[in-house]
């Protein structure tokens, strides 16, 4: 497995590089010099038992450029992530590397391939990112969010299908980023998901902290070595961690794009027969699996309940009922031409890909809103809280009615990290929300009476109807405003309507309008 260029996605941006001197790497409490790569041990919480420390690869680039994480077998179980992983540190030369890589092959200590066997209680209970001044677990959560994620420009988790289930080689992220649906292209898989990391992991607190966060699913857990070890080249191609000189020439590749994705459970428990494969792309009614009873009873046939690809399937002869049977990614019509047939790589299928993804709030298609809508943050566990849509307003701004530093993120950029308590929503009752944020910038921001405040900004989620992006929020007290939220121009973008008459019309309401 050597570090060769593959073909990528022609026209991928880069991540932009800050100009000036290269930098060197803290983590664990060591530090490695540019040019330079080490193997540090991890403790969380601090700790000193062996067989809680977490084995981490460090690399420091010669010369400036993004500090990419990659984490390996997240669940402790993914033979093939953590091998991919663990090759990087005798492929990459610091010497020649931008910036610089930060590998975790094995995430979850005590895990299958731990240099001590003993089981450890962690791990699965993490929920990142954590409390420093929580519980055990909380502090391990909030130590590892801090010495792996903070300060990483991306983070690429790699993991498999659980053991008995084979897949279709798959990199998935939110793409309302644009970074992610760049790299989703450049990683050259054979389909490309549509889907936000899970709150609580690793993913999704790295994403609310403004960091581009892919995940590469591998074909099984034991095997496709070279397959996802091709698409995570393709990432560090496309970040801009690899010089320039060591890449293929690009190509123009059609990533198939799913955008829901559907689960298939088995009605009843038995034995399979005539199980679907990965990769197999099925119409509407077709059978994806049958199962027969252990003794009496005639057989169920499973039938697919749209046009589908099959992105995740089982290999053993046995279900239980209500059990996972496979994964179904919803496809167009147009793609059911040869069913049946696999899919092998992203050539294979001529429609639908993710550049061609649908943009919400499209010049051709504006999405009107009313002068009040009922929006939510996702990222800060906010659901349909009021907001003042107002253009005659450059910044957003966000009511909080406490917020506290409890510390800063590690280098190369020491940025606050906030505790803030939120309005949980305009439901009446609503409990209050507290979350952690890291600051981005500060702004100075002048109020309609001429007052001058400094305030914070942070990024986060903006779900505005069919709108889903990425934008820039102040965090001031707005007790004396009618509205907790205030949604200025910057975050409305193009392809949005304000009608100054109407408000919630994004909102679906019984009775007559109020309008």
């Amino acid at each position: 497995m050597r570090l060769q260029g593959i073909d990528v996605a022609g026209a991928v941006g880069r991540f932009p590089v800050a100009p000036g001197a290269a930098r060197a790497i803290r983590v664990g409490g060591q530090t490695v010099s540019p040019g330079r790569a080490r193997v540090v041990h991890l403790c969380p919480a601090g700790g000193t038992d062996p067989a809680e420390a977490i084995a981490v690869w460090v690399a420091a680039g010669a010369r400036p450029g993004p500090r990419v994480t990659i984490i390996g077998a997240p669940r402790g179980f993914e033979i093939v992530a953590a091998r991919v992983a663990a090759g990087l540190s005798a492929v990459v030369d610091p010497a020649v590397l931008n910036g610089g890589i930060v590998v975790v092959p094995v995430m979850r200590p005590g895990g299958r391939f731990a240099a001590h066997g003993r089981p450890v209680r962690a791990g699965a209970s993490w929920r990142f990112p954590g409390d420093p001044g929580g519980n055990r677990r909380a502090r391990e959560a909030f130590g590892l969010f801090s010495e792996l994620a903070v300060g990483s420009t991306l983070l690429v988790v790699l993991t498999a299908p659980d053991p008995g289930r084979t897949a279709v080689l798959t990199v998935r992220g939110d793409w309302s980023d644009s970074r992610t649906r760049r790299l989703a292209a450049a990683a050259g898989t054979a389909v490309a998901l549509d889907e936000k990391p899970r709150i609580g992991t690793l993913a999704a607190a790295a994403a609310q902290m403004g960091s581009a966060v892919l995940e590469i699913c591998a074909p099984s857990e034991t095997t496709g070595d070279d397959d996802l070890h091709s698409a995570l080249r393709g990432l560090l191609d496309a970040s801009g961690s690899l010089p320039s000189h060591h890449l293929a020439p690009s190509a123009s590749r059609s990533v198939p794009a799913v955008t829901t994705l559907t689960l298939v459970r088995a009605s009843i428990g038995g034995f399979l027969h005539d199980v679907i494969s990965a990769g197999q792309i099925v119409p509407r009614g077709a059978v994806l699996a049958r199962i027969t009873p252990p003794l009496a009873g005639r057989a169920v046939e499973i039938r697919a309940p749209h046009d589908a690809l099959v992105l995740e399937a089982g290999t053993r002869a046995g279900v239980r009922a209500r059990a996972p049977l496979c994964f179904l990614g919803r496809v167009p019509h147009a793609w059911v031409k040869r069913p049946l047939e696999p899919i092998h790589n992203a050539a294979s299928v001529g429609h639908g890909s993710v550049a061609d993804l649908p943009r919400t709030g499209d010049h051709a298609h504006p999405q009107h809103v009313g002068w009040v809508e009922s929006v939510s943050l996702p990222g800060l566990g906010v659901d349909r809280l009021r907001a003042k849509i107002d253009t005659g307003a450059r910044t957003s701004a966000l009511h909080v009615t406490r917020m506290t530093t409890v510390g800063t993120t590690d280098a190369p950029h020491r940025r606050s990290i906030l505790e803030l308590t939120l309005p949980g929503g305009s439901r009446r009752g609503a409990r209050p929300i507290v979350v952690r944020v890291q600051v981005r910038d500060h702004v100075q921001v002048k109020d309609t009476s001429g007052r001058s405040e400094r305030r914070p900004v942070i990024e986060t989620t903006l779900r505005l109807g069919t709108l889903e992006r990425k934008i820039r929020v102040t965090l001031t007290n707005r007790g004396d405003m009618v509205y907790p939220m205030l949604i200025g121009r910057t975050a409305l973008g193009p392809g949005i309507v304000v009608d100054p008459t109407r408000r919630l019309l994004l909102t679906p309401r019984k009775g007559k309008s109020r309008n």
